[in-house]
């Protein structure tokens, strides 16, 4: 009995709770209700900034671009073996992680926003051109006494930079790739399951997004490529001047030797004799010698392209790109959102703190 009206009195006091809360949201609603000016007049504010902010800020144009690395793993069988006999061939793996490092870099960098493009019927290099777009000069220099509020490069030649050009260009670096504070509107990174890499940037035209893609891409190919080779081609480029002095040298042999016989029509005074000898000898020598060294060339030239890294481009950017512009009706809902939410929050805060002084 006495546990029945236990159990009775716990949910009443239970409902009585529920009561209350409901009573005291009724309140808190009323409260809002009374005080609709509080929010209308911070609603105001905010919204409009937001409509304006999204009114001004310009469109951007992100364009991506994927591409395959593909390179000798220096599995070449018995073949490998020969190769590296002679001192050639060699393993090395696709270094994803070194590509993405090298497309980052200010040498990339530099060897494509220094290339000339027509934009807006103006013909300038990449990086007057994002000087211009990104409007510089109103935003990251708006503020620069150095010199760069009204600058454009008219020397594409790194070592002839002065020490406001060098700024400016480490500047722009740092713009496309960002930095510790602030992320940059170009990237490069990988998949580690498809192994496909992927770059990309945003800018506010759609030319410069894909024409500056492009040029970034084709210099990191080329760079890529010729640092990976650099060591095998110089070797090949050895061995193939001397394979090819030894080859004029023997032919020169083998023509005089020959001139001797015709002209004595191989009745010889024993000097000529002497003379035809020892250039049939040296012929014969130079035979040997040009045999080895045509079968170094062709190892070396196979070596060479066995580690000749191929990069092909899956898909290049082509307009149109998709656009990105913020909607005036959805910024006015946020911040319709975002001012009532915190008027709202004011306004009951106020009566807590009045109830709890008012106890």
């Amino acid at each position: 009995m006495e546990q029945n009206q236990s159990i009775s009195n716990s949910n009443n006091s239970d409902e009585i709770t529920l009561k209350e809360l409901i009573l005291k949201l009724k309140e808190y609603a009323s409260e809002l209700v009374r005080n609709w000016y509080i929010i209308l007049i911070c609603i105001l504010p905010i919204a409009g900034y937001m409509v304006y902010k999204a009114k001004t800020t310009d469109t951007t144009y992100p364009a991506n671009l994927t591409f395959m690395l593909s390179q000798d793993d220096g599995g070449l069988g018995k073949l490998g073996g020969l190769l590296g006999s002679f001192g050639f061939g060699g393993s090395g793996k696709n270094n994803y992680e070194k590509m993405v490092e090298i497309a980052k870099s200010r040498q990339i960098i530099y060897n494509s926003i220094f290339n000339r493009i027509e934009i807006n019927g103006k013909t300038d290099y990449f990086a007057n051109h994002l000087i211009d777009i990104e409007k510089m000069h109103d935003d990251l220099w708006k503020k620069d006494t150095s010199g760069l509020k009204s600058f454009y490069f008219v020397n594409s030649d790194f070592q002839k930079f002065s020490k406001l050009e060098s700024k400016a260009f480490i500047q722009l670096c740092k713009y496309l790739t960002g930095s510790e504070e602030k992320a940059g509107i170009y990237n490069c990174s990988f998949s580690k399951t498809s192994e496909i890499l992927t770059m990309s940037i945003t800018t506010k035209s759609e030319p410069l997004s894909i024409e500056l893609l492009k040029s970034i891409f084709y210099n990191l190919s080329d760079f890529y490529v010729e640092t990976s080779i650099g060591k095998d081609q110089f070797t090949y480029d050895i061995i193939k001047r001397k394979s090819d002095s030894i080859y004029n040298l023997l032919n020169a042999k083998d023509y005089a030797a020959s001139k001797i016989q015709d002209a004595k029509r191989n009745l010889f005074e024993e000097s000529e004799k002497n003379s035809a000898k020892k250039l049939n000898r040296d012929v014969n020598m130079l035979g040997l010698i040009y045999g080895e060294t045509a079968k170094n060339a062709e190892l070396a030239d196979f070596s060479l392209k066995s580690k000749t890294p191929l990069i092909r481009e899956l898909d290049l950017p082509m307009a149109p790109l998709d656009s990105k512009s913020e909607s005036a009706l959805m910024a006015l809902i946020k911040g319709c959102l975002i001012g009532g939410i915190l008027a709202s929050f004011f306004i009951i805060l106020r009566k807590i703190i009045r109830e709890a002084m008012a106890a």
